[in-house]
């Protein structure tokens, strides 16, 4: 839609909106946000508006109201600087698990076979009772043991001590596993005797795998779902001191060879992880989004494993959710794209090969869709929307690696366009597990709700401490504090679409702004008045 010659940013704001949060479930109207429908949306808009706290679900926009008494649970927009990432002991288990994989699996290559007979011929001669266990990984045992009841007591979840003592074992695996889960693996699926939900459990060994070391330094630990896998470092020493220097770098993600399409016209980014030793290839493109049968397939089975969505699933609800974008794209072009700024000055930024907007990253393993990542790539960042994977690769960590993968794209486009340096995630949720491990990825900044100032986590954190909700600076800008009454300027810039043509708010009669200016002001409130007098709000 073409509005004065260019296209604009066009919403139809719905006002605030309460629901069943979905992350504590305590509440049946703690999850409180203002929302409204965008019709289209320019990149540099909704850049402007994830710094101010906004995202999106499909064409849906929404900011939480975490200052609201009746808000459950505070989501504070969390991002990162991807060129001063610094892996941690799990983002690097993470890619060596995968490369593990991948040379594990490939029963052509002579030398990993070998690797795999030689392992699985120690494990014949270990018996699985723990008394005949080598003392390393009884001392490893005792140190798992140790954590989880920590960790269990930590969280006041009652447990039985002597119980967990028999039944929380390292075992030795038979032959056939020992390729895809090590020689020796633990189990926490005994812990839903005690109600520790997956999400707890994740965690869980997370933390076991992040702070265990063992003095021999003679195993390595990978999580699987609720398993502790442990693999003789004998079959992988070669690759995890090659890997090791790789990551430090930057996250090489067992990345041996990386290709980019140069082709100017194109919107596919090809990023291929291999292996020297092995044919198995790990295939990551940037596509359009859009819904085929194998893409739906997917979706299907990830969400009804992983999320326990029984109910038969239809092609539109997954476009209207995954698919669809108000995001106007912007393709490869030399010349580069044209805005203008806050100062209503020309700004003119270098596009990457794939364009500015929504896509759709595929992972194919030999050509099989294992995983799909929902991106929107926008003048700043690469914002993560949403990611789906085949729950039979659950043991990769795909998860994760993808969230490796994508920061490992940032660094690299930034080369070339320097600007396009931050990566970000979403919401962090101080409380809940399944939105606080954003925070593992360091250093992090969260977005002060009322200021719009960005904060490092760990000065953030201290604000939350001991409260629900709470500003990360106090006093700042109070022309942007949300609290603060709206300036009647601001309102009056208000510009509004009406039979296709914009107007301001304050060019209409005072007889009929009585009947929008509530409405006008909450709008001004959560977008702010730069925002607001540049997008076009629908007048019906």
């Amino acid at each position: 839609m073409l509005i004065g010659g260019r296209k604009q940013s066009v919403v139809e704001p719905y006002g605030y909106y309460g629901g069943e949060c979905h992350y504590c479930y305590e509440s049946d109207d703690g999850r409180i946000s203002y929302g409204m429908n965008a019709i289209q949306l320019t990149v540099e808009d909704y850049q402007s508006m994830i710094d101010r706290g906004w995202r999106r679900s499909g064409t849906h926009l929404y900011k939480p109201d975490n200052s609201n008494p009746k808000a459950c649970c505070p989501q504070y927009t969390i991002r990162l600087d991807a060129n001063r990432f610094i892996p941690t002991k799990d983002n690097k288990a993470t890619c060596k698990k995968l490369e593990n994989y991948l040379n594990n699996n490939n029963n052509n290559n002579a030398n990993t076979k070998n690797n795999s007979d030689n392992n699985n011929s120690i494990s014949k001669n270990i018996k699985k009772s723990v008394e005949s266990l080598p003392s390393s990984i009884k001392e490893l045992n005792e140190s798992i043991l140790e954590t989880t009841i920590s960790f269990l007591n930590d969280r006041k979840i009652e447990t039985q001590e002597e119980f967990l003592k028999k039944t929380l074992q390292i075992k030795a695996n038979i032959n056939k596993l020992v390729s895809t889960r090590g020689n020796y693996s633990i189990c926490f699926s005994i812990l839903n005797k005690f109600k520790v939900d997956d999400n707890l459990k994740q965690e869980l060994i997370e933390n076991i795998i992040n702070t265990t070391t063992i003095d021999n330094d003679e195993y390595k630990l990978f999580g699987e779902k609720d398993h502790i896998n442990i693999y003789l470092s004998q079959q992988q020493n070669n690759q995890a001191d090659q890997v090791d220097q790789q990551e430090v770098e930057g996250v090489k993600q067992a990345v041996v060879n990386t290709k980019v399409n140069n082709k100017p016209d194109t919107t596919t980014t090809t990023t291929t992880t291999t292996s020297t030793t092995t044919k198995k290839e790990l295939k990551i493109t940037i596509e359009k989004a859009e819904c085929t049968d194998e893409i739906f397939s997917l979706y299907c089975k990830y969400q009804k494993e992983i999320h326990h969505e029984d109910e038969k699933k239809e092609k539109k609800g997954f476009i209207r959710f995954l698919v669809d974008s108000p995001l106007i794209k912007i393709p490869y072009n030399q010349a580069g794209y044209t805005f203008k700024d806050k100062d209503n000055q020309n700004k003119t930024i270098p596009i990457p090969q794939c364009g500015y907007g929504s896509f759709h990253q595929h992972y194919r393993l030999d050509g099989k869709l294992i995983a799909l990542g929902v991106i929107d790539i926008l003048p700043h960042c690469l914002s993560s929307v949403y990611f789906i994977y085949d729950p039979d690769y659950s043991f990769l960590s795909l998860g994760k690696y993808s969230a490796l993968q994508e920061i490992k794209w940032v660094q690299n486009i930034s080369k070339s366009i320097p600007n396009l340096n931050y990566y970000y995630m979403g919401y962090y949720i101080k409380d809940c597990p399944k939105m606080n491990y954003k925070g593992n990825y360091q250093p992090s900044d969260l977005l002060c709700p009322e200021t719009y100032q960005w904060v490092s986590m760990e000065k953030a954190l201290l604000c939350i401490k001991d409260k629900k909700y709470s500003a990360f600076v106090i006093g700042g800008d109070k022309k942007e504090n949300k609290k603060q009454d709206v300036d009647n300027k601001a309102i009056e810039k208000v510009k509004l679409l009406y039979n296709y043509q914009s107007i301001n708010f304050g060019d209409i009669l005072p007889k009929y702004q009585k009947y929008f200016k509530d409405k006008i002001i909450d709008y001004v409130r959560n977008l702010g008045p730069h925002l607001s007098s540049e997008i076009l709000m629908t007048v019906k």
